[in-house]
């Protein structure tokens, strides 16, 4: 910039509107800063904040009711035959998530030393009104008084009733015929807001890449994280510790490794490090050790113009070299006998691959499309005048269809809007030819009146993560 103290200077600012009709509006601004006062170091910064409105699963997936033996919920004093009524699924009365986040990095590249790099980032998330399960240990539901608002005791035979007729599903994990009579209690562990979530943490990365030739280098990669959050679900609820327990990240991750690079062939390996977490779920804390894991891997790209081995590529891959194993923990029979959020069941997996580049008439095959072609998810084709064919296997995945292709018994893919003027549903359709599908959010007036609108579309869906005592799928809609 040909200022002294001053060799780039960038700064950004953002503003945006949102308007969610029956959820809210909201204004979330974004500051960003890069200052380099040489070309040796960066420096920067981020301010922002941000909105997120419930998604249709959150508000209207069904009531699920399931029946539970008291004493796995904590119960103690009753008969062995007391039973409670666990409630969960979507809440329509939730709020929108809102999150002010800041972060500041210190970037290193010195000339003076060529391909080395050092970063230090600092960052804060603060979260509130959170969409979360409010139980967080459903062992503890009856014995533990900061969740004495979500559970109502020595229900009417009324309100057992009317919490069965609103059911959209029921499960009886009694092990024997339901009794409305032994239930002793109602726990409500429907999605609600927590008070607030904040995050702090730090991130490492070293990367230094030595060039032993114009063809040939060897990197070293270190990279750190320290992370420390807490959580508020209510205001009968104490500020508790996420980070470092158990389902929850654990404080310390690292990952250290080498990398071989010539043009042929590639050599790597790797150090993995996943911190200790500890078992808060009873009132004697139990530690789980960390777990370290060594990966290796090799690929050769034989770099021939003739030949049999024209085209090819050879990848060999071992994971968990060391065959380490997750310290396992007690558990109900649904929940998984180690921390699944955190640590990997498999033990040693060695793997190859072999591929061959197919060509035709001396020159590669074009690529695939990386994305579905999803423009036409409204549209009505003309009548053809060409003469008619027989239905293809392509003419069937581009059937239009409303809901998902794969429909659980209790997934909500319409909904109706707050003024029950309007209809949501979700449209699919495949995509041959990406091999993909193609996703709309479609609106409607029920009156039938004006066209359809579609509110949203893509490709495949970003999915709810769904994490029942430590099982974590994708599930939901984007």
């Amino acid at each position: 910039m040909g200022v002294t103290g001053i060799d780039r200077l960038n700064l950004s600012a953002a503003l945006r509107y949102d308007n969610y009709p029956g959820v809210g509006k909201v204004v979330t601004p974004k500051l960003g800063l890069i200052y380099a006062p040489s070309p040796d170091i960066d420096i920067k910064g981020s301010w922002g904040r941000s909105f997120k409105a419930p998604t249709l699963f959150q508000q209207y997936n069904s009531l699920g009711v399931t029946a539970w033996p008291a004493a796995n919920a904590g119960g103690t004093g009753y008969p062995g035959t007391a039973a409670v009524l666990l409630l969960t699924g979507g809440n329509p009365n939730l709020k929108p998530e809102r999150a002010e986040t800041w972060s500041a990095t210190t970037a290193l590249h010195p000339r003076a030393l060529e391909g080395a790099q050092l970063e230090v980032s600092f960052f804060r998330v603060f979260d509130r009104d959170r969409i979360v399960a409010p139980i967080t240990y459903l062992a503890q539901s009856l014995s533990n008084p900061i969740y004495a608002n979500l559970v109502e005791l020595n229900p009417s035979d009324a309100t057992k009733a009317a919490v069965l007729a609103n059911a959209g599903a029921f499960s009886n994990a009694l092990g024997r015929t339901y009794n409305p009579a032994d239930v002793v209690a109602i726990v409500n562990d429907n999605s609600t807001n927590a008070s607030s979530q904040k995050i702090y943490g730090v991130d490492v990365s070293v990367r230094y890449k030595w060039s032993l030739d114009k063809d040939r280098s060897l990197t070293f990669n270190l990279r750190g994280s320290y992370l420390h959050s807490t959580q508020k679900l209510s205001d009968l609820q104490p500020t508790t510790s996420l980070a470092g327990t158990l389902f929850n990240p654990p404080h310390v991750r690292a990952n250290g490794g080498l990398i071989w690079a010539q043009p042929d062939l590639t050599l790597s390996t790797s150090l993995n490090y996943t911190g200790g977490i500890n078992d808060i779920r009873s009132a004697r804390t139990a530690r789980i050790g960390a777990m370290m894991t060594w990966d290796l891997a090799a690929t050769y790209t034989p770099h021939v113009g003739h030949g049999p081995l024209r085209g090819m590529a050879f990848a060999l891959s071992v994971t968990n070299a060391l065959n380490a194993q997750p310290t396992p923990i007690s558990g109900l029979t649904y929940e998984t006998p180690y921390d699944s959020t955190n640590y990997t069941p498999f033990g040693r997996v060695v793997g190859l691959t072999v591929s061959r580049q197919c060509c035709a008439h001396g020159a590669p095959l074009p690529d695939a499309p990386t994305s579905p072609a999803c423009g036409d998810m409204l549209s009505v084709s003309e009548p053809s005048a060409e003469r008619s064919r027989d239905i293809r296997p392509d003419d069937l995945l581009r059937l239009r269809d409303i809901g998902p292709r794969w429909r659980p018994s209790q997934e909500v893919f319409s909904a109706i809007s707050p003024d029950g003027r309007r209809m949501a549903f979700f449209l699919t359709r495949g995509d041959p030819q990406s091999n993909l599908e193609c996703r709309a959010l479609v609106s409607i007036a029920l009156d039938g009146k004006g066209k359809p609108l579609i509110l949203d579309s893509g490709g495949e869906p970003i999915y709810d993560l769904l994490n029942i005592r430590g099982i974590a799928s994708d599930y939901g809609y984007p």
